[in-house]
């Protein structure tokens, strides 16, 4: 009964039926070094930016992002424009879907296994929320985990004495 799917990475798939176009733009590194894959960050040329129907400017909260919304405003000048911030709301235990507060983080030793773009915002995050970082441990974007990667994983977090591993929603679900 669906009629409608969010895909990611699907801007630059011409054939793709589609009704309205996202597109996404990294406040802390908006158009990398404006080269293409595997150059650069970006999957198609920046121009490209003018058939989108919004733009939302990502991990905005708190950066001067004036200068990035007039170079949107610049290739399209009609879409309009969405600045977003990340906010954090509480923790899920994996294992049980059980739903921990954010403070659970104070104090605690971490491992945190990620497979996103760019990690750092997420890790500085954690940290904010009084979280170690004993083990950082980042895969390419998109990497789906195997019982090994977990396993190496949980061998070192004996060895430093880490309380919990801890990952981004869009990770979780490509744990084994």
């Amino acid at each position: 009964g669906m009629d409608t799917l969010i895909l990611d990475d699907g801007f630059q798939y011409l054939p793709l039926g589609r009704r309205v176009d996202v597109v996404l733009v990294d406040a802390t590194n908006p158009f990398g070094n404006g080269h293409l894959l595997p150059r650069g960050v970006l999957r198609e040329p920046l121009k490209n930016i003018a058939r989108a129907d919004f733009v939302f400017v990502t991990k905005a909260d708190g950066l001067a992002t004036q200068s990035i919304v007039e170079k949107i405003r610049a290739l399209n000048p009609k879409a309009p424009v969405v600045e977003c911030r990340h906010d954090p709301k509480h923790l899920v235990e994996l294992a049980t879907g059980s739903i921990k507060p954010l403070e659970f983080l104070k104090g605690k030793k971490v491992a945190v296994l990620t497979a996103i773009a760019s990690p750092e915002g997420f890790e500085k995050a954690l940290q904010a929320l009084g979280a170690e970082l004993a083990i950082t441990i980042r895969f390419p974007d998109h990497h789906r985990f195997s019982e090994r990667d977990i396993k190496d994983v949980i061998k070192e977090m004996a060895r430093k004495k880490v309380e919990a591993i801890i990952t981004t929603e869009k990770d979780a679900v490509r744990f084994p």
